[in-house]
């Protein structure tokens, strides 16, 4: 697999382009926070950080989702080892991560495996103007595992799509419900 290692927010976009042309790869994000836009997440393509020091920042005033998907088509992305700060106190809007597959076809050939199955896996979510993780769609099968949301003024986790499994996920401090 492709591994780029984030040496500066201001081209992940670009990165991730690059490597969902080569059908995938994992962004490594080194300790310390990381100041940057919003981000697109194309099919096959994860961030893998050190553990809750790598931090991913969504910058002032970009007033968006911070990760939202590329189309309703993109499936298996991914978050292990990081956290991802939705900077609300400089936000208006905005729900931390965004995965709408409302619009998933489930006919893909292989490699899809059927189901966007996205994934998070010991992932810290920090402070979601709206929530912080919201799903929607008539396929999923999405896992998270040792997640935690905090600090978002909606809910925690916003789950509009069937088939999720969820394994020692922690809400806690937020606006309405976990």
């Amino acid at each position: 697999a492709l591994v780029w290692a984030a040496k500066g927010p201001q081209h992940l976009n670009v990165v991730t382009d690059a490597m969902a042309a080569l059908g995938g790869g994992v962004v490594f994000v080194p300790r310390g926070t990381w100041i940057t836009g919003p981000l697109v997440l194309k099919t096959r393509i994860s961030f893998r950080g050190e553990g809750p020091n790598s931090v991913l920042k969504l910058k002032n005033g970009s007033n968006t989702h911070f990760f939202t998907l590329e189309n309703g088509e993109t499936e298996q992305t991914g978050f292990t080892d990081i956290c991802l700060d939705g900077n609300k106190s400089n936000q208006s809007s905005g729900n931390v991560v965004h995965y709408d597959n409302a619009s998933y076809t489930n006919n893909r050939g292989l490699p899809s495996i059927g189901d966007p199955a996205h994934y998070m896996d010991r992932t810290l979510i920090l402070n979601g103007k709206a929530h912080g993780i919201y799903t929607i769609g008539t396929w999923s099968a999405a896992h998270f595992r040792s997640v935690q949301v905090w600090g978002c003024d909606s809910n925690s986790f916003r789950i509009e799509s069937p088939d999720n499994v969820f394994s020692d996920c922690i809400s806690s401090n937020t606006g309405l419900d976990g």
